[in-house]
């Protein structure tokens, strides 16, 4: 039993894989730590197949949530040039676009806001930790924050074709079949988000926004979460949210009444009907009395050009009862969201689904640095991984089963594709967290990865999450508690996650400062990222380990300043 539970005894190299897949000795607590580290690493001396394939079963799980560094007394302002004046008001603060300073035509929206309290704090940290909570292409993606002293920033995603509402403004009302598309988009993020038993509560034009200013590009974005809630099995009371779009159960919370998720779907048939028709359903003294009565107009000019099906879904939404509403499963069924199907060039397709076969053999320190561009990037930079993802993701749910994936495979190489093989592999690699479905940033991780051996500011991006200090450098400590905040199913112990940091050290610390600096940091990357292109399973274990070092040294001398 101890040869089986200590394999790397038998073989220095032995894969993490093996290691987890026996049953531990009584009072064994964590995996052998050699055999974690190499894994952890990709630094091993064999570089096996076992050692880097996603075909055996993996115990080892990590959240892509640890991606959103959490940013205490560092300037912000060093790393954004934010502009003078907002673009527009969130819950709780003041939102304003930022050019970042490190990385190429990048720009952010930032989220400020003055917390003076134990309370606003708290507040605050109840939004960042709802917004790191929800994965889904049409929510609105956080990327890090900043507190210092009584003032915070969320630095979010940056949506230039602004406000949904600023258009109807401008144009008075949003044609059917873009209305449509949209509120397809707003449907999904709805139900991924109540399946996280999470409620936004304040649903309005004014919080979704186009990603784009091209016309014909109506991707959009749920935007601020300040007053969602996570209600799990219990009902909500706080009247929050606004007056003209709120349901009359959130009005009478007022008094003390509850209610549940069913409050978003109200809202959701207030925009529909806003954006169909250019103005509310509900409106001046008597809005209440009408709210309850289900008193609204529906005919004129603008309505007579509306579909039956628009008009039965808002009927459907607008019933002062919660309990007669569609549910939004039902909603996402409903007929006027069902006339739609994404089409993606079959060559994006391809190379998107190839990515995720390579991905498979990346090390673990590899998917963490690809987990952290994803979170990292933007719609612009994800925007092919995107439309494959939406293809793929058949039911709507905002994640993909391993069905869907076999689905895709079969649809763009044919069934009877060597690229099939193992496929179940393939999925469970990707599949950092073991939820046994592939989230958002799962699959942007794995369809991107080629990119962090190209692009310097994929690099970058992937640098500044792991570097908490933001000092252009990564500690060993900070390196250890990524690892250690990343590990879901808390396997590793701190020695583990220690010596694992050490080991990336020790290969990847050329100048031997204690420390990675950006040009080691993107050593390490390429370094990995040529597992993924070529794997190893050919060649001689020292020739690899020589040709690994001389390569890293001679691309980190051939930087500029370092010669």
């Amino acid at each position: 039993m101890a040869d089986a539970y200590y394999p790397r005894l038998l073989h220095k190299g032995s894969a993490f894989v093996q290691a987890v897949e026996v049953v531990k000795p009584q009072g064994a607590l964590n995996a052998p730590a050699a055999d974690v580290i190499d894994k952890i690493a990709g630094c091993c001396a064999c570089r096996r197949a076992s050692c880097i394939c996603g075909r055996a079963k993996q115990a080892w799980a990590f959240d892509s949530r640890v991606f959103v560094p959490e940013r205490t007394d560092v300037e912000i302002t060093r790393r954004y040039r934010i502009s003078a004046h907002d673009i527009g008001a969130g819950s709780f603060g003041q939102v304003f676009v930022a050019e970042d300073r490190l990385v190429r035509d990048r720009l952010v929206a930032i989220k400020k806001v003055f917390a003076p309290d134990a309370n606003s704090k708290a507040s605050f940290k109840r939004e960042v930790s709802l917004m790191k909570h929800l994965d889904h292409p049409a929510i609105c993606k956080i990327m890090e924050t900043y507190e210092k002293g009584q003032t915070m920033y969320i630095v979010m995603e940056y949506c230039e074709g602004g406000q949904v509402f600023d258009w109807i403004t401008e144009h008075g009302l949003i044609e059917e079949n873009v209305t449509m598309r949209i509120i397809r988009q707003v449907v999904g993020a709805l139900k991924y988000a109540h399946s996280k038993a999470v409620a936004h509560r304040d649903l309005k034009p004014e919080n979704i926004c186009l990603c784009s200013k091209e016309a014909a590009d109506c991707r959009v974005m749920v935007i601020d979460w300040g007053v969602g809630f996570f209600f799990g099995l219990s009902r909500m009371r706080s009247a929050v949210g606004s007056v003209t779009y709120a349901a009359p159960e959130v009005r009478r919370a007022a008094d003390g009444a509850e209610y549940s998720s069913e409050c978003d779907l109200w809202s959701l048939g207030v925009v529909i009907y806003v954006m169909l028709s250019g103005r509310p359903p509900f409106w001046g003294k008597s809005q209440f009395r009408k709210m309850l009565a289900e008193e609204y107009p529906m005919s004129g000019t603008e309505w007579d050009a509306i579909s039956d099906d628009a008009k039965s879904l808002i009927r459907s939404l607008l019933r002062a009862d919660p309990s007669e509403r569609l549910s939004i499963n039902e909603v996402a069924q409903h007929p006027w969201l069902q006339d739609h199907t994404v089409r993606v060039d079959l060559g994006v397709s391809a190379q998107v689904l190839s990515n995720l076969r390579q991905f498979s053999r990346a090390s673990q320190i590899f998917s963490l640095g690809a987990a952290s561009v994803a979170r990292q990037l933007d719609h612009r930079g994800l925007r092919d991984v995107h439309r494959v993802f939406s293809e793929m993701d058949a039911n709507g749910d905002g994640v993909l089963e391993l069905k869907e994936v076999r689905e895709a495979f079969e649809r763009v190489f044919g069934s009877d594709s060597e690229k099939l093989r193992d496929l179940e592999g393939v999925f469970r690699s990707v599949d950092f967290d073991g939820s046994g479905t592939i989230d958002y940033t799962e699959f942007c991780a794995a369809g991107v990865w080629e990119r962090m051996s190209l692009e310097e500011d994929v690099l970058r991006a992937a640098f500044k999450a792991f570097d908490h200090e933001d000092d252009g450098r990564i500690t060993k400590a900070e390196m250890q508690q990524v690892l250690c905040s990343a590990d879901v199913k808390q396997m590793w112990s701190r020695e583990v996650c220690d010596e694992a940091a050490q080991e990336v050290m020790q290969e990847y610390d050329v100048d031997g400062d204690g420390s990675i600096d950006f040009d080691e940091w993107v050593c390490l990357m390429r370094d990995n990222a040529e597992r993924c292109y070529r794997g190893w399973e050919q060649a001689d274990e020292g020739e690899k380990a020589a040709q690994g070092k001389l390569r890293r040294l001679t691309t980190w001398l051939q930087r500029p300043g370092k010669a």
